[in-house]
């Protein structure tokens, strides 16, 4: 799993696990397999 945090103190990221600049190949397959989508906003999921 990829998480990307800009402009933060590596030692509160420390607890999350390892930490590294990742590479071109390693957000691509980031990319490819897919993550968090954003909430279904249509009606079909909006109560009545």
């Amino acid at each position: 799993m990829v998480m990307f945090y800009e402009a933060c103190d590596p030692a509160l990221l420390a607890p999350l696990g390892e930490i590294r600049t990742p590479s071109i190949a390693d957000l691509f397959v980031a990319k490819m397999q897919g993550g968090a989508r954003p909430p279904d906003t249509t009606s079909a999921g909006a109560p009545a």
